[in-house]
């Protein structure tokens, strides 16, 4: 999968639920050395591979690493588990 840059999900403090989804939920972050906020998209593996959107997960992975607009949320990293995808996005 493509990505900026790759994160460490314990380098963040996990509040509380911004929204939740079919495969998950976006948490907001607090970045433990800077302070700054983020939206932690945390997708199940599980889930996914169960209703078969493995390509389009990936996709928008890809898709979100190569845009660089001031208009759209930003994907400022990813990382993973053996349960988890997490795309730390820019929070609005």
């Amino acid at each position: 999968m493509a990505s900026k840059r790759k994160v460490n999900v314990t380098e963040y403090d996990l509040l509380q639920t911004l929204g939740t989804g079919s495969f998950g939920r976006v948490r907001l972050a607090k970045e433990k050395s800077t302070g700054k906020y983020y939206a932690l998209k945390i997708l199940k593996k599980h889930d996914i591979i169960k209703l078969k959107q493995v390509d389009h997960v990936i996709s928008e992975n890809t898709i979100l690493a190569d845009i660089d607009h001031p208009l759209l949320v930003g994907l400022k990293g990813f990382d993973q588990d053996k349960q988890y995808l997490y795309f730390l996005l820019e929070y609005i």
